[in-house]
């Protein structure tokens, strides 16, 4: 008696305090709609064995645990049932959970209906979901139906009520302690679906898992939740594997099958490969948005096929680990977050320990943790599609998984030894390899660090089918070449001390590696070192086999071609955007290194057309490039720029503000030579314009900073387009004034398409009309005068003259939407 009272005091001390939290956090009865639960498609599922969690096994005893659950990250409670068990032909002292005699009544070893409830309520103030285990399939031998319908039961030839009869055999599955449900009575259809109502209207609960639910007519369990979601949406579990159940009726079934391989591949009777045709397979059965739930034990695998210890040994780690990366939601069973090793015992009394963690509880909290911050774990669509890596040992299973910008490489050793093996380079590649201008990118840089003068790029359908860079530079021996395709390889570092100053492109070393995974590559190089050149060729990403290696005759020099580009990656393929889109990309990329490498000789060859050809003789030739690129008006309206201070040094073009454009498509940024985007670099230029620009206006500018690479970072991203500067304000002050200063100095008056000169005793009246689409200067004095740009007016000249125009007109310089000829009037008054 006083062991019960402690028990409720207990449990009013842990009620009280949850309610003082809800009170805290303004989550009142009023507010429970409100109440914020994990999404579902990044949820973890625990299941509850209220009988075995505590010593005395209640809700009310079970209820202190749920601050350690919430802590632990797990998103929904499957409570086991919850409703008395059957007495006649009971099994074992205590019975069987799934032998139900009253559907709306609580088991009393568990507590009342108010313990209930208040276990449903406090789990949603932590933010949790409750869904309770629903026995459809059939009812304990004493259940009030038995009496009062026996035609809601299955009945033999001589009329008697049958325990369940496996559909395949027409033998009894040895259910022996339950009665089989006959779902041709409409009658029990309709009582078993208000017995389900009652749970979501009277204890709030947030959904079912339905105990052998492929024993049920999937029509049954599609009218059950059309009715139950018109009180309240709720989440529903089969325990089934049929991807019909997931059309209408359920959320998520089982994942069965990969139970039983993973079981199968802990005994050696199965291999990875099995893994391979049951995740293509899964793809080809279930929709998108279906889920599948993923575990390595349960009440049944625990009590009936051993714990995950005697099934997996020391492997158990690694398939946990796979339950929550794979597609789906993964469960955690009761004492699993603990590493319990023992059988709990299905009829009788078995407690948890709970005194023995091991490290589990940091484990799976983490992986917990996974599940619900990496957007690429999440189920169904919401998640990353699954790429599988094959790798040379059989029993290892890799994958990987993106989304948006979360990515996620798993690895693992699915054999009871310890195994050495090296990554496959699909795995290690990141996101080097994005899209066809990735490969254009790193392969040109390759070309610069060879010290190549002449670079051909050649591609074909965006990019898609080809991509080939030939060039001139250093070319590569015959050891290079081979060892160019290794991972991290890089010709930069050839001492420690080269660490310190990485002025070069490709920073990370993996360019080729990376790109060799995903493409068919052939590469031909020469090093004037040697007279013959070599050829190697990759056609099989995963080096089962070796790649190819000849000698060939070769000019001094490198040529790459990279061939049906993510061909193996069918996922990163398909987003790809349409050629069009993919083919600017390139030509953005060979647009902003020719313009900067004036030194160099660039051909670029498109589907067998050549769109440019630019020699590299004449340093000069910028405006030439330009005018290629960008027309003739804004290339008679950039200037040079160079300036060096103690700290960094600008050099290159700016556009003068009346070529400005209302997007940013003009604006090139380079750091130590190196292609770059820089936010806070390209809004420094912009402000140091000042109020040269209109609102929403962008100049060209072609800029290349050169600093000391100790204070940058340059692998931010591993798409090397992205730098972190040590001082980003003291970077941003100093851009900003260099410009302002240049600025300030610079001659605004563009050259233009057409030229007047107007006396200063012109009537406004003879002014000509030269239409909308001209560019027009008045030249008030040989050096003073207006510039009309359509309906875009500026003052332009001498000082004194300028600062009398601004003191009468009250300009900044710029006036818009102003005629011409009252412009020439007000002139004339000054």
């Amino acid at each position: 008696m006083i062991k019960k009272i402690e028990k409720t005091e207990k449990k009013a001390v842990l009620t009280l305090m949850i309610c003082f939290l809800v009170e805290m956090l303004g989550l009142t009865k009023s507010l429970e709609a409100q109440i914020q639960f994990q999404p579902l498609e990044q949820a973890t599922l625990y299941e509850v064995n209220v009988r075995q969690f505590t010593p005395d096994g209640t809700f009310a005893s079970f209820e202190e645990h749920l601050p350690r659950l919430k802590e632990l990250g797990v998103s929904i409670l499957w409570m086991m049932p919850i409703h008395p068990i059957s007495k006649e032909k009971r099994k074992g002292t205590l019975g069987s959970y799934y032998a139900v005699s009253d559907y709306r009544d609580i088991n009393p070893e568990y507590g009342t209906m108010s313990d209930f409830k208040d276990l449903v309520r406090n789990a949603h103030a932590l933010g949790i979901r409750v869904i309770i285990d629903w026995v459809a399939n059939h009812t304990g031998w004493d259940h009030a139906w038995i009496k009062q319908f026996p035609d809601y039961y299955t009945k033999d030839k001589n009329g008697n009520i049958t325990d369940p009869i496996d559909p395949q055999t027409g033998e009894s599955w040895g259910w022996t302690d339950v009665a089989d449900l006959n779902y041709e009575n409409m009658d029990m259809q309709k009582a078993m679906i208000e017995e389900m109502a009652y749970w979501v209207t009277e204890a709030d609960i947030d959904g079912f898992r339905c105990d052998v639910a492929h024993n049920v007519p999937i029509t049954f369990w599609e009218k059950a939740r059309k009715e139950i979601d018109k009180i309240k949406p709720c989440f529903w579990l089969a325990e089934a594997e049929q991807p019909e159940l997931t059309q209408h009726a359920f959320d998520m079934v089982y994942a069965w099958e990969l139970l039983h391989i993973n079981n199968a591949i802990a005994k050696g009777e199965k291999k990875v490969k099995d893994l391979f045709k049951y995740f293509k397979q899964v793809k080809q059965k279930y929709q998108a948005d279906d889920y599948l739930m993923n575990f390595i034990t349960n009440h049944d695998e625990n009590t009936w096929a051993g714990t995950e210890f005697e099934r997996y040994g020391e492997g158990a780690k690694a398939f946990a680990v796979m339950s929550f990366t794979v597609p789906g939601m993964p469960l955690i069973y009761s004492g699993q977050e603990v590493g319990l090793n023992k059988r709990l015992r299905f009829f009788e009394k078995d407690t948890i320990l709970w005194n023995d963690d091991s490290g589990f509880t940091s484990f799976y909290k983490k992986l917990c943790q996974l599940k619900s911050g990496n957007k690429a774990l999440a189920a169904g669509e919401h998640g990353g599609d699954m790429q599988l890596h094959s790798v040379a040992n059989a029993n290892v299973f890799a994958l990987s998984r993106k989304k948006g910008d979360d990515n996620i490489f798993v690895v693992l050793n699915l054999s009871k030894d310890n195994v050495k093996m090296r990554l496959p380079k699909s795995v290690e590649m990141g996101e080097v390899v994005q899209r066809p201008a990735s490969v254009v990118k790193e392969l040109i840089e390759n070309s610069l660090d060879a010290g190549a003068t002449r670079i051909s790029i050649v591609i074909k359908d965006a990019g898609k089918t080809l991509i080939q860079i030939v060039d001139n530079g250093s070319g590569m021996i015959h050891e290079d070449a081979l060892s160019s395709f290794e991972r991290f390889a890089t010709s930069k570092i050839k001492h420690v001390e080269d660490l310190e100053v990485l002025h070069t492109f490709g920073f990370r070393g993996e360019a080729l590696a990376s790109i060799s995974a995903v493409a068919h590559v052939e590469l031909r190089t020469r090093s004037a070192e040697e007279s013959i050149g070599t050829l190697v060729e990759i056609n099989d990403v995963f080096q089962q086999n070796a790649p190819k290696i000849s000698r060939i005759q070769y000019e001094q020099g490198t040529s790459i071609s990279v061939r049906n580009l993510f061909f193996n990656v069918p996922a990163r393929r398909k987003f790809l955007k349409t050629d069009q889109t993919e083919f600017k990309r390139i030509y953005e990329i060979v647009k902003a290194f020719s313009l900067l490498h004036r030194d160099i000789q660039w051909v670029f060859i498109v589907d067998e057309r050549e769109l440019l050809n630019f020699d590299g003789i004449n340093e000069d030739n910028f405006i030439n490039r330009i005018e290629f690129f960008l027309g003739k008006n804004m290339a008679a309206s950039v200037v040079p720029i160079s300036e060096t201070n103690d700290f960094l040094t600008v050099s290159g073009f700016l556009g003068k503000p009346a070529m400005s454009k209302r997007t940013k498509n003009d604006q090139l940024l380079f750091v130590n030579s190196r292609l770059i985007e820089s936010n806070s670099l390209s809004f420094a230029i912009v402000q140091g314009y000042g109020d040269l620009l209109g609102d929403r206006e962008y100049p060209f500018f072609m800029l290349n900073f050169k600093l000391n690479p100790k204070k940058i970072d340059v692998n931010v991203h591993p798409s090397k387009m992205e730098v972190k500067f040590e001082d980003e304000r003291n970077i941003f002050n100093m851009v900003k004034a260099i410009i302002s200063r240049f600025v300030r100095g610079m001659d605004f008056a563009p050259s233009v398409v057409l030229e007047k000169k107007l006396e200063r005793g012109v009537s406004a009246n003879n002014v000509p009309d030269y239409g909308m689409n001209c560019i027009i200067v008045f030249l008030l004095t040989p050096k003073t005068g207006i510039m009309m740009i359509n309906d875009y007016v500026f003052m332009i000249g001498e000082k004194g003259l300028l600062e009398r125009l601004k003191n009468y007109l009250g300009s900044s310089g710029i006036l818009r939407k102003m005629k011409l000829k009252d412009w020439i009037c007000h002139l004339m008054l000054v």
